[in-house]
């Protein structure tokens, strides 16, 4: 089995602030609005 081998990025989250994980919710939640909303469509 190939694995890829992680990299940096992969736990660029570990250096994620309080404010960054706060305004997180708010951009999941508008990005989940404005796809049910094109479905609607």
């Amino acid at each position: 089995m190939k694995r890829t081998p992680y990299t940096p990025s992969d736990f660029a989250w570990t250096k994620w602030s309080a404010t960054d994980i706060k305004a997180l919710p708010a951009k999941i939640i508008a990005e989940k609005k404005a796809r049910f909303l094109a479905i609607k469509k």
